[in-house]
C-alpha cells in the first residue's frame, strides 16, 4: 500500500474522484485548507472496490467542503443516503480518523 500526502483543494478533488491512489492505499490530510466553491461527490467505489485503506486527517480541518450525492444535479443536493458522504463506500478495515470539516 502507498500512502498519498493531500496538502490542497486539487489533491482532495484528486482523492474524492478516486484519482489519487487506489482503495487499498494511505492517505494523510498534511494541512489545514479551504476546499472552495466546487462542489464535489465523495469518494466512493474504484474500479468496484470500496475504499479499505486509511484517511488520516492528522487533526487537520477541511473548510467550506460541499458534498451532493453522486446522482443529483450540480445545483441541488437531493438526499439520496445510499451514495452521499465525504467516504460513500467504506469496505471492511477502512480507517478514517482525526478529520475536521468546518462551514459544510
Amino acid at each position: 500500500m502507498a500512502t498519498h500526502a493531500i496538502q490542497t483543494a486539487a489533491d482532495l478533488d484528486l482523492f474524492l474522484l478516486g484519482e489519487l491512489g487506489t482503495n487499498t492505499d494511505n492517505f494523510v490530510l498534511e494541512n489545514s485548507f479551504t476546499a472552495g466553491a466546487t462542489i464535489r461527490t465523495g469518494r466512493g467505489h474504484v474500479n468496484g472496490i470500496p475504499f479499505m485503506g486509511s484517511f488520516d486527517g492528522q487533526g487537520n480541518t477541511i473548510t467550506g467542503l460541499q458534498i451532493r450525492p453522486r446522482n443529483a444535479a450540480e445545483t441541488t443536493v437531493t438526499p439520496d443516503f445510499n451514495d452521499f458522504g465525504f467516504i460513500r463506500a467504506a469496505g471492511s478495515g477502512a480507517i478514517i480518523q482525526n478529520i475536521n470539516f468546518d462551514n459544510l
